[in-house]
């Protein structure tokens, strides 16, 4: 799972592992548990976390390239904001890192590449829509479900594809598969987000709506 296993020199990271905890830190400084006070949110984001710790030790490798799995960055974000989102897939990376038996070289990056940038971008994409979109049923599950899922992909997959080619000594090649595998993993992630903030919206809809905007109230309209 992202570079768990990749053969990455000490300087490169440590340096993955600063700018993580940095980022990290950051979002800890907001003090995002506060979000948490009610016991339903406490067992979604501890459920939410166990769910995609189980889901992102089912990876594929793209000709030992890039590793894909889903991401989940936008029904966390959705749920939980973008602060306890990045703090959740974090926590997913040292799991599936604990699971696996992976050393602690590759961490920094993978929590780097696979739950912070997907959630910067899974968040920027939902803030930026939500904030000016009608408050409806429809814009919420396109944008905050599919669109927002869809971003984060590419974003990862492009920010993973950077990342490896900064750390080899050599030029290196994207596989022939990875557009079409890309595409695949990204019609699945947009799929399963959508159809998850869908029953989600029409449950609990002020879950979704509070946790993007900051909002106690739900403001959506089922249309």
């Amino acid at each position: 799972m992202g570079f768990l296993y990749s053969p990455l020199g000490l300087p490169f990271s440590v340096a993955t592992w600063c700018v993580a905890l940095l980022i990290l830190a950051f979002a800890l400084y907001g003090r995002p548990f506060r979000f948490l006070r009610e016991a339903s949110r406490q067992h979604l984001w501890l459920a939410s976390i166990t769910v995609l710790s189980t889901l992102w030790c089912f990876s594929a490798w793209v000709q030992d390239g890039p590793v894909l799995h889903l991401l989940g960055a936008a029904l966390l974000s959705a749920l939980f904001g973008w602060r306890l989102a990045m703090l959740a897939a974090s926590l997913v990376v040292v799991a599936v890192a604990l699971i696996l038996g992976a050393s602690w070289q590759g961490v920094g990056a993978t929590v780097l590449i696979f739950a912070i940038v997907p959630v910067i971008v899974a968040a920027g994409t939902q803030r930026l829509f939500t904030r000016r979109l009608p408050g409806r049923l429809t814009y919420l599950i396109l944008v905050d479900g599919v669109l927002a899922a869809s971003l984060s992909v590419i974003a990862t997959q492009l920010a993973s594809f950077a990342l490896r080619a900064a750390a080899a000594d050599t030029a290196i090649a994207l596989p022939p598969a990875w557009g079409w595998a890309v595409a695949l993993l990204l019609c699945g992630e947009a799929l399963v987000s959508g159809a998850l903030t869908a029953v989600l919206a029409t449950v609990k809809p002020a879950w979704l709506r509070s946790a993007i905007l900051g909002s106690v109230e739900s403001t959506i309209d089922p249309r």
